[in-house]
């Protein structure tokens, strides 16, 4: 799911539940989960017809984002991993492993739902949120050192990432901190740790032309894009 469409599922839940509790608080379902309010709305407002157009496109839009999601990875592990432990194989081979991919994480996924939905949790959309964090900050905060620092090596930000998943497990295991801030721990955690490991175990020299804020050139410079 991407953010655009995580941000509306979440606009048109809170929308059902204004309309419900305002309006009609007699048909709110008094034992059922914030994350159902859409589901209920759907079967108990809308008629025949309209509703099953309805639910057709949700399963439409939840599909587009599984099946973009899934041919992302697949191509990030065929290209970045398995073409480089073996450069010389035929392109039906990487296809057959494309293919192979996709069916594993089809797979993974659906075993991760269905534990998922058993769960005593008071909102998905929120627990959505800080598993979203706890992995997300920790990429945000290498994409940040990589693009802002000159200073940081390889070294650096395998050692920032490590200690940002550390944070973050002692922020969810021993902290009562929102989950909508694992993010912004993370993040800061693997940029400063990486920065600072970086400076202390300098790699090898290597050009960052083209790879920094500071190293970008401008349009308007010698040598910029024309």
């Amino acid at each position: 799911m991407n953010t655009r469409e995580s941000n509306l599922d979440s606009v048109t839940a809170r929308c059902m539940n204004r309309f419900r509790a305002a309006q009609h608080p007699e048909r709110l379902n008094p034992v059922g989960p914030p994350d159902q309010i859409f589901a209920w709305f759907i079967v108990q407002e809308l008629p025949v017809g309209i509703a099953g157009l309805v639910v057709a496109g949700v399963f439409a839009a939840a599909m587009s984002s599984l099946d973009s999601s899934m041919n992302s990875i697949s191509a990030v592990v065929t290209t970045d991993l398995f073409k480089r432990v073996s450069p010389h194989r035929e392109e039906q081979a990487y296809l057959t492993v494309a293919r192979w991919v996709t069916v594993l994480l089809g797979v993974v996924g659906t075993a991760t739902a269905i534990v998922m939905a058993q769960f005593e949790v008071k909102s998905m959309w929120d627990q959505f949120l800080s598993y979203i964090g706890l992995l997300g900050g920790t990429m945000a905060g290498l994409f940040a050192l990589g693009i802002m620092s000159t200073r940081a090596t390889s070294t650096g930000a395998i050692i920032g990432a490590v200690a940002a998943v550390a944070a973050l497990t002692y922020v969810k295991t021993s902290t009562d901190l929102s989950g909508l801030l694992y993010a912004a721990v993370g993040m800061t955690t693997c940029v400063v740790v990486g920065y600072v490991a970086s400076v202390a175990l300098p790699g090898a020299t290597r050009s960052v032309e083209g790879l920094t804020i500071h190293t970008l050139q401008r349009d308007d410079e010698p040598g910029g894009a024309q």
